[in-house]
């Protein structure tokens, strides 16, 4: 467990770690559908109403998309509105099944983490732990710019549920999922979201 200086008052407020992991494990159980869902192996009926599609001729064509990512490492023009207007009516489900898909295709890491990174953005939105609980094991790949993304998403749920927020970095530390795997034995993602969660509780302790 997390010990917090100066924030004892706070504990009533903690999820316990079962609550938690019963949570991740749901999480984990959706996204393990989602892999085994392919773009049109299964009739529509035969999956979950949350991962059905409202209207398979409005969804977005992944492969198309991330040819034009490009475009913005290129320094051109690219609208995201369209896109972002598009990923926010879809489902939780729907996001980690396009996720999955959008993964599995041959494209340029680079183009294809950008893509991803929208993705990631409305997930945030619509579900926080799911967002954080299916890029955990990307939190320290600092090359791809997805985990300022998560950092940011982590430190906009300490604000708004510190007792969630802390409660699912509790669970996940359990799991192992910030062991570190430096040579220094520090885990770096670790920190950042300990003192992330410090510095609100503390900060929310003063006042």
């Amino acid at each position: 467990m997390i010990l917090i200086a100066g924030a004892c008052w706070f504990t009533g407020q903690r999820q316990s770690i079962s609550d938690v992991e019963r949570g991740n494990a749901a999480i984990r159980k959706e996204i393990d559908a989602a892999v085994r869902i392919r773009s049109n192996d299964l009739p529509e009926e035969g999956l979950s109403p949350s991962l059905m599609k409202k209207d398979a001729s409005r969804a977005p064509d992944w492969k198309k998309l991330l040819g034009q990512m490009s475009l913005i490492t290129a320094g051109g023009s690219f609208n995201r509105a369209p896109l972002q207007q598009q990923l926010s009516e879809m489902s939780v489900g729907e996001l980690l099944v396009a996720l999955e898909k959008i993964e599995a295709l041959d494209a340029i890491p680079r183009d294809k983490n950008l893509l991803v990174g929208f993705l990631l953005d409305a997930l945030a939105e619509k579900d926080v732990e799911a967002c954080l609980t299916r890029f955990v094991d990307r939190l320290d790949d600092y090359g791809s710019g997805l985990s300022g993304k998560l950092n940011s998403a982590f430190e906009g749920w300490v604000k708004r549920n510190p007792g969630a927020a802390e409660a699912w970095l509790d669970g996940q530390i359990a799991e192992g999922n910030f062991d570190s795997r430096a040579l220094d034995g520090r885990s770096r993602p670790r920190a950042e979201f300990e003192a992330m969660l410090l510095h609100v509780l503390l900060g929310s302790n003063v006042e």
